[in-house]
C-alpha cells in the first residue's frame, strides 16, 4: 500500500491469503481467503469528519469487496450481498431479496450489483433535483459483464465490447467516448473514467486536471485498472504496477520492489496491490486464467482438446492455442523454442489482457526435451519459466489414448455434476465422498521418504487413524490394499514390486477411492515408453484396470512424475504434495509447490480438489 496514510489507511496489518482487495476515500479492506475480512484506515463523513472503521464484522464465505467513503459491500458466495460502516450511511444497506450477483461496485455513497442475467441494480443516494442520480440504471440496459462505481457515477461494460455511464457529469466522466469498442475493462474514479481494450491499452475520459486520464506514453500490455480521487493505476501482465495522475500523497509512487502483484485497487489518494500467492486459489475466469494448449499436427489431441472443451464443466469459454509441433515424446530444443514456446509467446503477445494462470496441455504435446546427449527440463516447466510475472501451473491431459483422456474427462464431469454441481473447482469431498485415507508405503530398508507424507496431513489437519503408514523396518511387508484412497506413495518397483504392481491386482483399491492423488517414487514413471526401466509410470494409473479397478474406476485424480531422472532429492516433496491435498488445495497448487526436479510432469485437471 501507498500514498495518503492521513488516517491510516495504508497500515495494513499482517496478511496472508488475500482473495480481494477494495480501497475507499479513507480507507482500505480485503477478503481473506477464508472468506473473512481485515479492514483498517477510516471512514469519511461527508468528507469532513472521519471515524476509524474499527473491528470488520465476522461475515463468512465473502469472495469479493467494494468500498466506499462511510461504507462496504461485500459479495458472498451463494450470490448475496451484505453491507456494513457508518450506521447513517445512506449506500449502507442492501436491497430486500437481492441475489444472483456476480459482482458489486461501491462509489462515495452508491452502490451497484451485476446479476447473472447480465442487468445492474443500483441503490444509495439519488439527486434528481440537481439534474443527475447514481441509482437510475439507464433503461434496458443488458448484457453487462462489468460494473465501476466512481464517486457519483458508474461505469459499465457490456458483452459487446462497448461502455455505458451515467450519473453526475459536472467534469464529463460520463461522456464516453465516441466509437469506444473492444473494451475489456473498466474503473471509474473520483470524476473521471477508465477504459482498458483488448490490445492492452488504457483510455480516459471526465477531469483531467492532474493527467489522471491520460496514461504514461508508451504504457501497454495492461490486464487491469483501478481509479483513485485524481489518481490512476494499471497492472501490467508481466506483474509490475504502474500509476499517474496527482502525486500530492505519493499515491503514485510506486514501491520499486513489488514482488509479482496479482490485482490492485485505487482509493482517494492511495492504492493497493495485492501480491501474488501460489497457495491462493483467487476466483478464476476461464476467458483469462484458462489455456489450453494442442497439436495441431495430431488428431488425437484435437479430439482430446474438444471433448474437455464439451465435456469438462464450466470450461467452455477456455482460450485455446493450437502448435504444430511433432507428436513425440521426445523433442529437441530447437524444437521447444520454434514450435512451442514462440506460438506460446506469441499467443501472450497477441493477447496482453489474458495472463492465463492455468495451463492445460494435451495428448502428443511433448514432454522431454532431449539434444543427443544433452537432457533439460520438461517442456511443461519450461513453459512456466518462460512466461513473466505470474508464472501458470501447466498440468497436462496425456494418458495413453483417447479413450483414456476420454475416461479421465468423464471422471471429472461425474465428479462435477455430482459433488461440486456449478463449480468450477471440483472437490469429491465438498459433495462428502469418502476419500478419507492415506496411503503411505516406505517399505525400502535404510531410506524414509514416504513419511514426510504422514507429517504434511497431520499437520494439514488429518487424523492419525486416516493414515496407513508402513516404515523402512518392515520390507517387502508392501500395502497392497487401501480403502476411500485420498492418497497413495510407494517407492513401487524400486521397493520389489514388479513393475505392473499397478495394472495386475498387486495393489487395489476398494471404497471411495475414484479421487485421489498418486506419487512413486521411481526415476522414469513420467515417460511415455520406460519399457526398458522395468518401472511403472503414469500410464498405467490412468488405465482401465489401475489399482484393481474396472472402466477407469481407480485411476488416479492427478499424479506427479518426471520425464527423466530426478535422483532421489529431486522427486516431489510428498509432505508438501499430501499436506496441500489435505487443506483442500487444488491438484496444481499440490503439484508444482511440491515440485523439485526440473524433468517434472503434472498429470491431471488443474483445478480440482480433494
Amino acid at each position: 500500500a501507498w500514498g495518503d496514510n492521513s488516517d491510516g489507511q495504508i497500515e495494513y496489518p499482517d496478511l496472508t491469503n488475500t482473495l480481494a482487495i477494495a480501497a475507499g476515500e479513507y480507507h482500505s479492506v480485503v477478503v481473506k481467503e477464508d472468506g473473512t475480512l481485515a479492514q483498517w484506515g477510516s471512514y469519511s463523513a461527508d468528507g469532513i469528519v472521519t471515524y476509524p472503521v474499527g473491528s470488520p464484522p465476522s461475515y463468512t464465505n465473502l469472495i469479493a469487496v467494494a468500498a466506499g467513503a462511510e461504507h462496504d459491500i461485500g459479495l458472498k458466495a451463494d450470490g448475496t450481498v451484505v453491507s456494513w460502516g457508518l450506521a447513517n450511511a445512506i449506500a449502507n444497506y442492501v436491497p430486500t431479496n437481492l441475489a444472483g450477483v456476480t459482482a458489486v461496485a461501491a462509489g462515495w455513497n452508491h452502490n451497484l450489483a451485476l446479476l447473472t442475467n447480465g442487468t445492474v441494480t443500483a441503490w444509495g443516494y439519488g439527486n434528481t433535483s440537481i439534474g443527475y442520480t447514481m441509482t437510475n440504471v439507464p433503461a434496458g440496459l443488458s448484457n453487462v459483464t462489468m460494473i465501476a462505481a466512481g464517486g457519483l457515477h458508474s461505469v459499465v461494460l457490456k458483452s459487446d465490447g462497448t461502455v455505458v455511464s451515467w450519473g453526475y457529469n459536472g467534469s464529463g466522466e460520463t461522456n464516453v467516448p465516441s466509437g469506444l469498442s473492444n473494451v475489456v475493462a473498466v474503473a471509474a474514479g473520483g470524476q473521471h473514467s477508465l477504459a482498458l481494450k483488448s490490445d492492452g491499452t488504457v483510455t480516459g475520459w471526465g477531469y483531467n486536471n492532474s493527467g489522471q486520464c491520460t496514461p504514461p506514453t508508451g504504457l501497454s500490455n495492461v490486464m487491469a485498472i483501478a481509479a483513485g480521487w485524481q489518481h490512476s493505476a494499471a497492472l501490467k501482465n508481466d506483474g509490475t504496477v504502474v500509476c499517474w495522475g496527482a502525486t500530492s500523497s505519493g499515491q503514485t509512487n510506486v514501491p520499486g520492489t513489488l514482488p509479482p502483484v496479482k490485482m490492485i485497487a485505487a482509493g482517494g489518494d492511495h492504492t493497493l496491490a495485492g501480491v501474488y500467492s501460489p497457495l491462493v486459489q483467487y476466483p478464476v475466469d476461464v476467458s483469462k486464467d484458462l489455456l489450453l494448449i494442442y497439436n495441431t499436427n495430431s488428431v488425437n489431441s484435437i479430439v482430446v482438446k474438444d471433448y474437455y472443451l464439451a465435456h469438462r464443466p464450466m470450461v467452455s469459454g477456455a482460450n485455446v492455442l493450437g502448435i504444430g509441433c511433432t507428436t513425440n515424446e521426445v523433442t529437441t530444443s530447437a524444437g521447444l523454442t520454434n514450435e512451442i514456446l514462440t506460438s506460446y509467446w506469441g499467443w501472450l503477445s497477441n493477447n496482453p489482457t489474458k495472463h492465463p494462470q492455468y495451463v492445460v496441455c494435451f495428448l502428443d504435446i511433448p514432454s522431454r526435451v532431449y539434444d543427443s546427449t544433452n537432457v533439460f527440463p520438461s517442456v511443461f516447466v519450461y513453459i512456466r519459466e518462460a512466461t513473466s510475472g505470474v508464472r501458470p501451473f501447466v498440468t497436462c491431459i496425456n494418458m495413453e489414448t483417447t479413450n483414456d483422456c476420454r475416461a479421465y474427462i468423464d471422471k471429472i464431469r461425474y465428479f462435477g455434476t455430482n459433488y461440486s454441481p456449478g463449480k468450477l473447482v471440483i472437490s469429491a469431498s465438498r459433495g462428502n465422498y469418502s476419500n478419507t485415507n492415506y496411503y503411505f508405503d516406505d517399505a525400502l530398508p535404510g531410506t524414509l521418504f514416504c513419511t514426510n507424507g504422514v507429517t504434511g496431513v497431520l499437520e494439514a489437519g488429518g487424523f492419525q487413524s486416516s493414515i496407513t503408514y508402513v516404515p523402512p523396518s518392515s520390507y517387502n511387508q508392501h500395502i497392497r490394499n487401501g480403502t476411500n484412497v485420498a492418497g497413495y506413495v510407494s517407492w513401487g518397483a524400486n521397493g520389489s514390486f514388479v513393475h505392473t504392481y499397478a495394472i495386475d491386482g498387486t495393489v487395489t483399491f476398494r471404497g471411495e477411492s475414484a479421487w485421489c492423488l498418486i506419487q512413486t517414487v521411481e526415476s522414469w514413471n513420467g515417460l511415455r515408453d520406460n519399457s526398458g526401466s522395468l518401472q511403472s509410470h503414469f500410464l498405467d494409473w490412468f488405465s482401465p484396470s489401475a489399482f484393481g479397478g474396472t472402466n477407469y474406476q481407480n485411476t488416479a485424480v492427478g499424479a506427479v512424475s518426471h520425464v527423466h531422472e530426478p535422483n532421489l532429492p529431486g522427486v516431489n516433496d510428498p509432505q508438501l504434495y499430501f499436506g496441500l491435498w489435505q487443506k483442500g488445495k487444488t491438484f496444481s497448487v499440490c503439484a508444482w509447490q511440491s515440485r523439485i526436479t526440473p524433468y517434472f510432469q503434472a498429470v491431471g485437471d488443474p483445478l480440482t480438489a480433494k
